[in-house]
């Protein structure tokens, strides 16, 4: 696939955030890096944040939390992110995997929750 992925997975990640918090949800864009720059160069630093974590907490005004992972391009999991996603759900959350541009949805379940 052509094109800048990045700007393609910040552009959903806006997206859903600007859907989430329009229904009242406070949420959270979690990178492991931010940037700085420096005259006319720019710098990744590292934010030390174990790998692994989905890029989106939703804090929804019921008090529940969501968890969003934005995909693009031929994108899969990391073997760091099934691991952290198999704890998370062990544990009750569900993730939603959007896949751009499409915004397909798909969600990584829970063990007790059904198939939909």
């Amino acid at each position: 696939m052509g094109g800048n992925q990045n700007k393609e997975h910040d552009a959903i990640v806006a997206s859903l955030r600007k859907k989430l918090e329009a229904v009242g949800c406070m949420t959270v864009h979690l990178r492991s890096y931010t940037w700085r720059k420096i005259g006319c160069k720019k710098y990744p630093i590292a934010l030390g944040i174990e790998p692994g974590w989905p890029d989106v907490f939703s804090f929804r005004p019921d008090g529940k939390v969501e968890f969003y992972e934005v995909k693009t391009g031929d994108a899969v999991l990391n073997p760091e992110q099934k691991k952290r996603f198999t704890e998370l759900t062990r544990r009750g959350f569900r993730i939603t995997i959007i896949r751009g541009p499409q915004k397909t949805r798909e969600v990584f379940q829970c063990k007790n929750e059904k198939k939909k």
